[in-house]
């Protein structure tokens, strides 16, 4: 069976966000002057791009397989630009670029003795399966693929969500590499500690920056690209309290297509955040 269940137990080490506030033209919460443009099925490549020719409109990127489009508008003005492509009959969404951040490596003193591998019954579980015939993506700070205890050649081609492109996914930060070694460290080598899936294949998706922050469209690539790549899973230990159409419709992407996802949701002891909600 190419799914293990049993990787679900590593969602009670999840790492989750601060939150993702409501949209005003001053909050820091949104990347500035940016917004995300959804079209409607059908429409052409060169009628979205006569329509984002509109006044206030300066730059146009588009995502991973040109599922949406992300915008640069004039400082100021993302607020007028949002209202008047939510009104175009050809744009099915648009709305800010809202920010999402990774909440911090836990830093308790024991930390590193993991003691909770046995209150998730661990070693029973290794029994039926150590994760082996899976893939794992880990959308994160990215992954670095050196060091004496690292993934065993098991450490998949990356992807960059910033660059649109599958280099430079190396992590700046450390937090997507300890996510990663919690889910899939190299065991049994004599070196540093264990992963729960140690067998497991792990995708790096770089989605958040060495400051552990990223937006909704980087996300939402990462979620794209994986899906597409063939993870089995989707981990992502981030999240905000912003829901989000451009989120709602990536989770659903990967869900259609059999992905298991898993998110943080409650570090904060807080309302459970996105894309978790999903």
């Amino acid at each position: 069976m190419r799914r293990s269940l049993f990787l679900l137990f590593f969602i009670a080490m999840l790492f989750t966000s601060l939150p993702v506030h409501a949209f005003t033209e001053s909050s820091p919460d949104f990347v500035p002057d940016e917004i995300i443009v959804k079209f409607r099925d059908g429409v052409k490549e060169f009628k979205i791009l006569s329509i984002l020719k509109s006044p206030g409109i300066t730059d146009v990127k588009s995502s991973y397989n040109n599922f949406f489009k992300v915008v640069k508008v004039n400082p100021g003005s993302a607020g007028p630009v949002i209202s008047v492509l939510k009104n175009h009959p050809e744009v099915k969404y648009a709305e800010p670029n809202y920010i999402v951040r990774a909440y911090s490596v836990p830093n308790d003193e024991f930390y590193s003795l993991q003691w909770n591998f046995p209150m998730i019954n661990l070693e029973d579980a290794w029994e039926k399966s150590t994760g082996e015939g899976v893939v794992v993506a880990v959308l994160d700070t990215g992954v670095n693929p050196n060091g004496k205890d690292g993934f065993g050649g098991r450490l998949l081609p990356g992807y960059n969500a910033f660059l649109g492109t599958e280099a430079l996914w190396e992590d700046g930060n450390f937090h997507g590499t300890h996510v990663a070694g919690t889910i899939g460290q190299e065991t049994n080598n004599g070196e540093g500690v264990v992963g729960v899936a140690y067998d497991a294949e792990i995708l790096p998706v770089k989605v958040l920056t060495r400051v552990r922050v990223g937006s909704l469209s980087s996300v939402a690539d990462g979620i794209y690209w994986a899906t597409d790549q063939g993870a089995d899973i989707i981990n992502m230990s981030l999240g905000g309290d912003e829901s989000s159409e451009i989120f709602e419709e990536a989770v659903n992407y990967a869900y259609n297509r059999g992905v298991i996802l898993i998110a943080a949701s409650g570090n904060e002891a807080s309302e459970i955040g996105f894309p978790a909600a999903f």
